[in-house]
């Protein structure tokens, strides 16, 4: 089925399908209206003021950018020869320099890789000079080194970090998007100490030095981002990769920046209309290829594509405006085998596994999926600089994404699954089974909306900074999911038997009577599932800033403070509609629906035993499932229990409001810098969920309850940052800092779910509002030598990790709950734990070869690794146990050639295991398996082409060796999950001018 088809299908089912949503908290944004707009005022207040009067000495200030094309060269230096008074540019290439002395001025300006260049200008107390600065590429015997494209990208972000004050890694434009990344995402893991959360794939979650998604700060243009997953992690695979200026990650924040931020801090900027200079261009067209890994499904057209293009305009060039817009569609398909549990039983023997017990399997998943995924963003900056002195501007970002997404998914479960016969160390015996079919299409939709107003007042020495955000994300998932299922259903079928043999990675698992299992008439249907899920946040940012430039005893640089209120509403409406087929009429059989053939997995000895046609199912529940009481009763029985809980189980209203406060000083004697100061943050939020009681008379009046449960906490959080300039090309950093990870807003609520099973067992999943917030204090060192455009640094770090987060499952017996005594209970609960450590090593190595003769003087690398280990005490535990999502080794390499228009190069990244959930014992605990990708690249730039225009044509590959993506179990040997979506080939052309 075609998008638009699948996609109106959603909307459909989202109508029928809706339950009344829980009240949302709309009037936050009313309650702090005042507030924010009270701070914009302030800033238009701070605009319109005039300039103070002058003073003594006089300013200089200009622009210093690449001689070739006008391109802004951020983090240049520049400073006034025979003193220490020195700065560096900004990100549009801006430089400022306050308080020097009346009178001629020399400056000199430098760029790693780029001819040093000096100015004189004449200094007169009380008023601005303006020196603008062109850099050229340096000249290596004899010869100009071409600073563009690949190398031009490393140059700049080793030069960005070069001129940091804090511990930080860098992507510029030009290194985003010149491998086959998909999203932003994909693009950071090429930075040190970056793992992401794959999915299909494709990179959706970033980890900054083994710490969780949720435990990171994730910025736009500096300002607090919107999410539309289900938790505080933002999905970054909503935003393509091209559409970006630059990326920095910051992993020892300065308190002028957010604190939820105990990995890191990832700030994603885009393009500014004042970016460069005069009007320009570009344009990218690509086509697509991915070998269906599973045959199922259609094809569509496979495409990308972008556009940029800006100008400026005005007497003076006051204004400018630049957009971006980009387009993309994949069409996949996935092959995925899943055990879905692995046993032990020590009854039985096996040679391979520790303590004499034989493990095996539960039941053997293949699925195969058909995948459709559409993204289209754009942004737009207007900017208006009406004097030297004042700058405003405007920005908005919207981007979405699309998948369709349809799935087989066949299920041979072993019977009686406590009691193999065991027949060899690895191999076994299933005397009994069934096997299931489920067919189900998921389409969902996310956006994300972000839209800002703020500006740039200077007053003499003083700067004053005001911004005010909105940002919005939006997820809609409609779904369904059909069971078809062989007769025996719990307890087995002696036709379905099975036997089974682990001792293949893949284990085998065989049917004993395959014409059985693989006759579509045999499958009758047993349930339907229907579902649909809404998540929205909104995020209302209102910030002001103050900068005074100054000296004190003999040393220069600033002071800065400045006020924040962040506000942000989540609400989480989810339903799900649970149908069984009724006894007073015969159920279909998935004959009707069956396709012919059965398409052969990726995975060895996996197999799909029948297939069904996701369209002819959902014509037919179009037919038989008008709405929730609206259906066919003589063949299916709504599951009103199931349904009741299912419509408030997932739900939640959240809000939350960030008050900050901070003040920092940094100063510069000889070649130490120094960065101090403190912030302050005062969180409150409010959580509404929901009771539920789950017994033999469950009534949704009577055992549903909702209850709002408000908490608050303030943190002090003070840093000190050092950066010391031993030679100009070998620095020394130090860092402490303090930061902090919220809570989901769920796990704060006064949640808690209650099933009872006569008087003999009771559950209870109970939320926990006294919940404190992860408080980490972190210590970096690094020391960095840059060398021609490239670097080399070593560093190390330790995280003090207090109140981490963890579900703990309690066992209580003869346990009295509301005047019942129940024989036994389990009660599950999130709990702030014994504090944790995470300690690590990064290196770094880029290297530009333009020392070698020709022509190898066109080679390079980028390169890094780090070594991380964590430790955490978690409840019910007595093993130690590292971090979620921490991997212990993480390792980039990038060799390349650049020269004659030839760009050439070959990406490798490899992640080992991360823990992913944690059982009862070491056996039970699930892993993401170690992974090695390969990426390549190659591109020619073709002269004369198009008049005044530059033509690339290129050919890109992702995932060379088809890697997999894969969980396992305990350990390697069990795999858990096994995904295998292919290969992607790019071919395309991009023009610039």
């Amino acid at each position: 089925m075609c998008a638009q088809g699948r996609s109106l299908s959603r909307l459909r089912w989202a109508r029928r399908f809706k339950f009344p949503s829980p009240r949302h908290r709309s009037h936050m944004f009313t309650r702090y209206r005042y507030l924010f707009f009270s701070l914009l005022i302030f800033g238009v207040f701070c605009v319109a003021m005039p300039d103070a009067a002058a003073q003594s000495t006089g300013t200089v200030e200009g622009r210093v950018v690449e001689a070739s094309d006008g391109t802004p060269l951020p983090g240049a230096n520049v400073v006034v020869d025979g003193t220490n008074v020195g700065t560096s540019t900004n990100s549009e290439g801006q430089f400022r320099l306050d308080g020097l002395p009346a009178g001629s001025q020399t400056l000199t300006v430098s760029f790693v890789s780029y001819q040093p260049t000096t100015k004189t200008v004449e200094v007169k107390a009380g008023q601005t000079a303006t020196v603008n600065v062109q850099l050229s590429g340096e000249v290596v015997a004899g010869e100009e080194v071409v600073v563009t494209g690949l190398r031009e990208g490393q140059v700049r972000s080793v030069n960005q970090k070069k001129q940091a004050i804090m511990v930080m890694d860098a992507l510029s434009a030009d290194a985003i998007g010149k491998l086959p990344d998909q999203n932003v995402a994909e693009a950071m893991q090429r930075l040190p100490g970056i793992s992401i959360k794959t999915d299909r794939g494709e990179g959706r979650f970033v980890r900054v030095r083994g710490t969780s998604e949720e435990l990171n700060n994730v910025s736009l243009n500096g300002q607090t981002m919107a999410s539309s997953a289900g938790s505080r992690a933002t999905a970054l695979d909503l935003v393509p990769s091209n559409m970006i200026s630059s990326v920095e990650v910051v992993k020892a924040v300065t308190p002028d920046m957010d604190a939820n931020a105990v990995g890191g801090t990832v700030d994603i900027n885009t393009l500014s209309a004042l970016d460069r200079s005069g009007t320009f261009g570009n344009a990218s067209v690509q086509y697509l290829s991915q070998p269906r890994q599973i045959e199922i499904g259609n094809s569509s057209p496979r495409y990308r594509a972008n556009a940029t293009a800006g100008t400026q305009f005005g007497s003076r060039d006051q204004f400018g405006i630049v957009g971006s817009f980009s387009a993309s569609r994949r069409d996949f398909s996935v092959s995925i085998v899943d055990p879905d549990d692995w046993r032990q039983d020590s009854n039985l023997e096996n040679n391979e596994t520790s303590g004499g017990s034989f493990a095996y399997p539960n039941e053997l998943e293949t699925q195969a999926e058909d995948n459709e995924r559409e993204r289209f963003g754009g942004n737009l900056s207007f900017d208006w600089r009406p004097s030297d002195r004042t700058s405003l501007y405007l920005r908005g970002f919207v981007t979405q994404r699309n998948e369709n997404l349809d799935n087989n998914e066949s299920e041979l479960t072993f019977e009686p699954e406590d009691d193999p016969i065991q027949t060899g160390p690895t191999s076994g015996r299933f005397p009994r089974g069934s096997v299931e079919l489920d067919i189900a299409r998921n389409d969902q939709e996310d956006n994300l909306y972000s839209f800002s107003l703020g500006g740039d007042q200077e007053l003499g020495s003083v700067t004053v900074n005001v911004d005010g955000t909105y940002t919005r994300g939006e997820s809609d998932l409609t779904r369904f999911d059909h069971t078809w299922e062989t007769p025996g259903g719990g307890d087995g079928d002696p036709r379905a038997a099975a036997r089974y043999d682990t001792g293949p990675f893949f284990f085998a698992a065989i049917p004993e009577n395959p014409d059985y299992v693989t006759n579509p008439a045999n499958y009758k249907l047993r349930s339907i599932q229907l579902e649909t899920r809404q998540v929205r946040e909104n995020t209302y940012v209102a910030s002001a800033d103050l900068k005074w430039n100054a000296s004190l005893a003999g040393a220069s640089g600033f002071i800065k403070a400045g006020g924040k209120f962040t506000g942000r509403d989540k609400v989480v409406d989810q339903e799900q509609i649970e149908f069984d087929t009724t006894n007073t009429a015969r159920a279909p059989t998935l004959e009707p629906f069956a396709l012919n053939g059965t398409p052969v997995a990726a995975q060895e000895n996996s197999s799909i035993f029948t297939l069904g046609s996701v369209d002819r199912v959902a014509r037919w529940t179009e037919q038989n499932v008008q709405g929730r009481s609206d259906f066919n009763s003589t063949l299916l029985d709504l599951d009103e229990e199931e349904t009741a809980e299912e419509a408030v189980e997932a739900d939640s209203d959240n809000n939350e409001n960030i008050y900050a406060g901070y003040g920092m000083a940094n100063f510069s004697v000889g070649s130490l810098s120094v960065l101090g100061g403190v912030r302050i943050e005062h969180t409150a939020t409010d959580v509404r969920r929901f009771q539920i009681r789950d017994d033999e008379s469950f009534s949704r009046e009577e055992d549903v309850t909702s209850e709002s449960t408000p908490n608050s906490y303030t943190n002090v959080l003070p840093s000190l940052h050092l950066r010391y300039e031993a030679t100009s090309d070998l620095l020394f950093r130090a860092s402490w800092s303090n930061t902090i990870g919220r809570p989901d807003y769920n796990l704060l609520a006064q949640y808690e779910s209650v099933s009872t099973q006569g008087t003999t067992q009771i559950d209870i999943s109970r939320g926990n509002p006294d919940l404190e917030p992860f408080r980490a204090s972190s210590f970096d060192i690094t020391a960095e030598y840059y060398l021609g455009g490239g670097l080399i640094s070593v560093g190390g770090f330790y995280k003090h990790i207090d109140n981490p987060i963890y579900t703990d499952t309690e066992t209580l017996q003869n346990f009295a709950f509301e005047g019942t005594t129940y024989d036994e209970a389990e009660i599950t609960q999130t709990r702030n734990v014994d504090a944790g450590t995470l300690l690590g090593i990064e290196g770094t190595a880029d290297v530009l070869f333009t020392f070698l003769p020709a022509p190898l003087d066109g080679l390079g690398v980028r390169s890094n690794a780090a070594y991380i280990d964590s430790e955490v005490q978690v409840p019910s535990r007595d093993d130690e146990l590292p971090f979620f999502g921490q991997s212990d080794l993480l390792v980039n390499a990038t060799p390349y050639f650049q020269k004659w228009g030839l760009q050439a190069r070959v990406a490798l990244s490899f992640q080992s295991e991360a823990l992913i959930d944690i059982g009862d014992s070491p056996f039970e605990d699930e892993y993401d398996a170690d992974r090695t990708t390969w990426d390549a690249s190659l591109s020619y730039e073709v002269d004369n082409l198009i008049p005044t225009s530059a033509v690339t044509l290129f050919a890109r590959v992702k995932n060379l060796t088809n890697e997999s993506e894969r969980e396992f179990q305990g350990n390697e040997s069990r795999y858990a999950r096994d995904e295998v979506y292919g290969r992607t080939f790019t071919f395309g052309a991009t023009t610039s001018f």
